[in-house]
């Protein structure tokens, strides 16, 4: 039931969510804006969240229309997935899906289409939050329906698709003009749009990395990828796919993009056949028919006042009118509870020490595999915040036996990817493979993890990159008040510093400060390794022992757990005025338990 104090407090939730997911993102207004110009007569041109402007111009009278006028029956689609008793189930839906009405009325359809462009259309936005210029471009293309349009997905991944794909190994990695580059197919119900966003690296030039990236654009276009492009772009798809539907919800979503968007459920069960069955003539030629000049809507981003009104007046809101009553259905009684049935894990601890936990979980036809590290940014040494962060960074930078762009490759020939990171007390390696390349997949980890090169010019090259991440990271009110509060609970041991290091401990930072850390760190005796998948014990313990039962264990004594007790505190107020920004963050803390 929506009532006047209802309607207006659910539109001040979604001006917040507008101020943080748009104002507040230092990025947020750039996609708001691709949305705003690359349409000139489809209703897509309305960015879904709207703004604040058109928020407060909305009504209680509006929003009682919209429902009656779209909330039927005749325009909705019902999915059901899991277990569940399929004739209880029918008479359920029967009981109470069947009787609701179905209004008179003609539902009112979108039916303008988005004309073909003729012309290139170039923008320019600012925001006064922006950290590193960026540049964003989109493409015309056809619905989700299209024979083009798995295509268009195999083409997005070939360029953007992970370390080795050609944006990130020519505009991040090689050239260094980028700090991000990114490309997606947004295949929609009526046109989609291909989109491409790159931002600049620090010191580098947004026009010399737009030449760069319409270079990238213009090679796809003229030569078909190479065969092990296409293969890494297609296991990659195949991967993310298979991992979408490992959940009853997964496998309802694409059940309801296929009816929806599509058109078609049964398009839900084609869509592995038809990624796999896309060429490379087929990738050039959607690249040579949709990614043209003409085609071409080009937005710039950089910092400075912008045009966008942040207001946040609050309109009056109309009387409440007499509500019509609604009888409620009574819902069923709550079935019987099932059995639960939990995997339980088998531990072995290996004679290096090193502790291995696994965890069938069969039918999935796939494999994660996570090992911790038992040191994280707590134990960074003073004055070199970040230390245990670049480590792990750096894991998939090169090995002893693969260069960077090797290894890269490497990994995404099987379909998966190798996440690094560092937590305050952990420091982790992990992948999400199919089984059938598990083993190749654990040759790769142990790689990463025992055998990693630390070559310099990769340290220079990912410290160069984390100082951009965290230049942009701070233009976030959380991320500041996340800072605040840590130093004002734990002072400046390394809890009160942030784990990712701020720009000036990051530039501190040498190839001996990451190889001591990994030394001292990363030993059989201080991780523990996780597999969980379709393996049994037995397959997956024998997996574990066949690439790290050989870690060797280092003479030394392990490190010393750090621990940072919190002094007592008296309550305090901190206050950070950046008017450049979107939104403000509250945060509110106290000293808590010791783990």
């Amino acid at each position: 039931q929506v009532d006047a104090s209802n309607f207006a407090s659910e539109r001040d939730v979604v001006k917040e969510e507008y101020r943080q997911s748009v104002l507040a993102d230092p990025y947020g207004l750039l996609s708001d804006a691709v949305e705003r110009h690359s349409w000139t007569v489809h209703p897509y041109q309305r960015p879904t969240i709207g703004n604040i402007k058109e928020l407060n111009a909305a009504t209680l009278e509006t929003v009682q229309e919209f429902y009656k006028t779209f909330y039927r029956p005749d325009n909705a689609t019902l999915i059901i997935a899991g277990a569940y008793d399929k004739d209880a189930l029918e008479s359920w839906v029967e009981k109470y899906f069947a009787p609701i009405p179905r209004p008179e009325p003609d539902i009112p359809r979108v039916t303008v289409r988005e004309p073909a462009r003729a012309a290139e259309r170039r923008y320019s936005e600012k925001s006064p939050n922006v950290p590193l210029p960026a540049l964003a471009m989109s493409y015309l293309i056809p619905s989700a329906a299209h024979p083009d349009g798995d295509a268009l997905k195999v083409l997005s991944a070939i360029l953007s698709g992970g370390e080795s794909a050609r944006f990130h190994q020519s505009l991040v990695y090689t050239q260094q003009l980028a700090s991000e580059a990114s490309s997606w197919a947004d295949l929609r119900a009526d046109a989609g749009l291909f989109g491409v966003q790159v931002t600049v690296a620090g010191g580098k030039s947004l026009d010399a990395l737009e030449r760069a990236t319409l270079a990238e654009l213009d090679k796809i276009r003229q030569s078909p990828p190479s065969a092990a492009e296409l293969a890494r772009a297609k296991i990659r798809l195949l991967t993310s796919l298979l991992q979408s539907r490992e959940t009853p919800e997964g496998r309802a979503f694409a059940l309801g993009e296929a009816a929806v968007n599509e058109g078609d459920v049964r398009r839900a069960n084609t869509a592995l056949q038809r990624l796999m069955a896309v060429t490379a003539s087929d990738v050039v030629r959607v690249a040579a028919k949709y990614l043209t000049v003409r085609n071409r809507v080009s937005v710039r981003y950089t910092t400075g006042p912008s045009s966008v009104d942040a207001s946040a007046v609050r309109p009056t809101v109309a009387p409440e009118k007499t509500p019509a009553v609604v009888t409620p259905t009574r819902p069923p009684a709550p079935a019987p509870t099932r059995p639960v049935v939990v995997p339980t894990p088998l531990v072995r601890t290996f004679n290096n020490g090193l502790r291995v936990i696994t965890i069938p979980r069969p039918g999935t036809g796939l494999l994660t595999a996570r090992m911790m590290v038992l040191s994280g940014g707590a134990s960074d040494p003073v004055r070199k915040d970040g230390t245990a962060s670049l480590t792990a960074s750096l894991l998939t930078r090169g090995t002893r036996t693969r260069s960077a762009t090797e290894l890269a490759q490497d990994i995404e020939a099987l379909g998966t990817q190798i996440d690094t990171g560092a937590g305050r007390e952990t420091s982790f390696a992990a992948l999400n493979v199919a089984v059938i390349n598990a083993d190749a997949a654990m040759d790769l980890l142990a790689d990463v993890l025992l055998t990693p090169a630390f070559a310099s010019a990769e340290v220079v090259r990912r410290r160069t990159e984390a100082i951009d991440e965290r230049t942009v990271g701070l233009e976030s009110p959380n991320a500041l008040a996340q800072l605040a509060i840590l130093r004002r609970l734990f002072g400046d041991s390394p809890y009160g510093r942030p784990t990712s290091g701020l720009p000036d401990t990051l530039k501190r930072l040498r190839r001996d400060d990451v190889v001591r850390y990994h030394h001292t760190h990363y030993r059989p005796d201080n991780a523990a390794l996780v597999l969980c998948g379709d393996l049994t014990h037995t397959e997956a313990q024998e997996l574990a022992e066949k690439h790290f039962s050989k870690w060797r264990r280092p003479a030394g004594a392990l490190p010393r757990r750090p621990r940072f007790p919190l002094k007592p505190i008296e309550r305090h107020v901190i206050v950070i005025d950046d008017p450049k920004m979107g939104q403000s963050a509250v945060t509110l803390a106290r000293p808590a338990l010791a783990r």
